[in-house]
């Protein structure tokens, strides 16, 4: 049987939109307990789940605030978003704060940007040296009811958890030395910051979707709009300046997803990762390449499709038994996929 010592951890806790006053050395104790048979998740995030960088997503949070924890043990940082699922684990050297609310690793030449509420994007060059280490340093007073606790095993491992009352904890760390630093920052998640949301399709349509590999038949099929040589010589540059050489846009199409403007480009391309697709858009006259989540065959292609003059996306990925279906659409703030 597991044992666990509660033992004292020297805990910062940070607020983005509170005054400076807490101490890094104030000792937080705190038990794993709870007295509800019953507790409720802190979040849809998973407890004790590690996921990488590349494969990190999730459902978009729509909360006016969110939370995110970090921890520094055994030379890497630790972080918990309340908008994503799992723990993710990054070098102190690449990891970097993304002004909305997030973090942003180095990739080749680029960086990818994680926001807090679940969407992804990469850019050609990176968008911010802001460190992590910055956020750990002097964080100010935590008002978000949640707290970081520490505890030590029968084999003198240091287990970090994120507690709340009445809720399930969420491991945010195991390390064989014990934590040096620890933050928790609230974030302000403001919706529609880049236009008005494409309204969700119903639960019937999706259902249809799934069940015929067909768009609904009130629907209107939209024609693949070729984009220009240069415009994809660019996109090649750029992505393989973040991908490596792998990187080669083989299909692409001009289409204006959040109504604005300027007209992103929905193109697929090999990654080291596999095949997949990017909605690339323009914010602040920097470009941005959305990941879409679709599994891209390189033969199959996204069907884009118009409802009520709004303009979704729909991917079918083979499998060896059934395929996936995800739709792509605009959400307010980014891009997005659902998998039906």
């Amino acid at each position: 049987m597991l044992s666990l010592l509660l033992i004292p951890f020297a805990c910062s806790t940070e607020s983005a939109v509170q005054t400076a006053d807490a101490s890094l050395t104030t000792p937080i104790v705190h038990t794993a307990s709870t007295t509800d048979k019953n507790p409720t998740p802190l979040t849809t995030a998973t407890p004790d789940t590690v996921v990488s960088i590349e494969d990190w997503q999730g459902t978009i949070a729509t909360q006016a605030q969110l939370n995110m924890a970090i921890v520094e043990a055994d030379g890497k940082y630790h972080t918990w978003m309340e908008g994503r699922s799992g723990t993710l684990r990054t070098e102190p050297k690449n990891s970097f704060w993304l002004e909305q609310g997030g973090i942003s690793t180095n990739t080749g030449k680029g960086q990818l940007h994680m926001e807090i509420d679940g969407h992804s994007y990469y850019t050609a060059a990176p968008l911010t040296k802001v460190t992590i280490a910055t956020k750990l340093e002097k964080p100010p007073k935590n008002t978000s009811g949640l707290t970081i606790s520490l505890e030590m095993t029968s084999k003198g491992k240091y287990i970090t958890s994120l507690t709340k009352k009445d809720a399930r904890n969420i491991r945010l760390a195991s390390s064989v030395q014990k934590p040096s630093r620890s933050a928790i920052l609230q974030i302000q998640n403001p919706q529609k910051s880049l236009g008005e949301p494409t309204p969700i399709l119903s639960k019937t349509a999706l259902g249809l979707i799934k069940s015929t590999s067909k768009i609904p038949e009130t629907a209107k099929a939209l024609p693949v709009v070729a984009s220009k040589a240069e415009q994809i010589n660019k996109w090649n540059i750029e992505l393989k300046g973040i991908f490596g050489n792998i990187a080669n846009v083989g299909w692409s199409t001009m289409v204006n997803l959040d109504a604005d403007e300027f007209v992103e480009t929905l193109l697929c391309t090999p990654t080291p990762k596999g095949k997949t697709c990017f909605v690339y858009d323009e914010v602040n006259a920097v470009g941005r390449y959305y990941d879409s989540g679709f599994k891209w065959d390189g033969k199959v292609a996204p069907v884009l499709f118009g409802i009520d003059k709004k303009i979704y996306v729909y991917h079918s990925s083979p499998l060896k038994k059934g395929a996936v279906h995800k739709i792509l659409q605009f959400d307010g703030s980014g891009y997005n996929s659902t998998q039906l």
